[in-house]
């Protein structure tokens, strides 16, 4: 039978208790940020193995439920993290929609569903899930139509969630920002299925530089070029980088 390990406990003197608890009191916010970074990295570390695996053929996609450990926050801590290095090491993801499920969304005073598929339809290992045009203004307090909401949430499922990435064409920033909002954070109006439902989606703008680099320049200047002259691109490209937390 194995000998049980002894370990000698060094004894504290009440002023050496005293100092540590006062250090610890002090620096109790660097204690529970470090706690926090720690556990943040190791299911950092978790999900990239799993996207190792998913590479190799070993696992279809990443359920996130297994994850965040019962706090939904994580995957967005996680999306962040992983944001955050990429920042860090200067890596772009130059092709975000390579390899994609693609859901467009059009508007009808912007880009339309129509004209963002013949783009997509352009760009190598995408395939398109579905394209509907909306109308922002006409729908309820500016939300996502619930029936999209529903196909997103169906095709997110169908999926998993690292695989699908959502195209808008809305003609406003904040229009765009809303939709953006709706398919990561939830339905921010509370109208439709996504409400409370945190998907953590890819979602870009069509006039966004990093898809509009993946598209044939020819199709894009037919498809969209002179909507993009009307449209504020600068602030559209803002508010998507504002809630991809970029």
């Amino acid at each position: 039978m194995a000998r049980k390990l002894k370990v000698k406990k060094p004894k504290l003197s009440a002023e050496e208790k005293k100092i540590i608890e006062e250090t610890i009191e002090e620096n109790y916010s660097y204690y529970l940020l470090n706690y926090a970074l720690h556990t943040v990295m190791k299911v950092f570390m978790t999900e990239f193995k799993i996207k190792r695996q998913i590479e190799k053929g070993k696992v279809d996609h990443i359920n996130y439920m297994l994850l965040d450990y019962g706090f939904p926050e994580w995957s967005d801590i996680i999306n962040r993290t992983d944001r955050a290095l990429e920042r860090l090491f200067n890596i772009e993801d130059k092709e975000p929609l390579k390899n994609k499920k693609v859901i467009i969304i059009g508007d009808r005073d912007g880009i339309p569903g129509l004209a963002i598929e013949e783009c997509v339809k352009t760009i190598e290992g995408t395939e398109i899930v579905f394209a509907s045009t909306e109308c922002f203004v006409w729908t309820a307090a500016g939300a996502m139509d619930l029936e999209n909401q529903k196909r997103v949430k169906e095709a997110a499922e169908k999926y998993g969630n690292e695989n699908v990435a959502v195209l808008l064409g809305a003609s406003e920033a904040e229009a765009a920002g809303l939709a953006a909002e709706t398919v990561t954070v939830g339905d921010p109006t509370f109208a439709g299925p996504l409400a409370g439902v945190e998907l953590h989606l890819a979602v870009y703008h069509i006039v966004e530089e990093e898809v509009k680099s993946q598209v044939d320049p020819a199709v894009y200047e037919e498809q969209v070029g002179m909507m993009e002259m009307v449209l504020d691109v600068d602030a559209i490209s803002e508010e998507m980088k504002d809630v991809r937390g970029e």
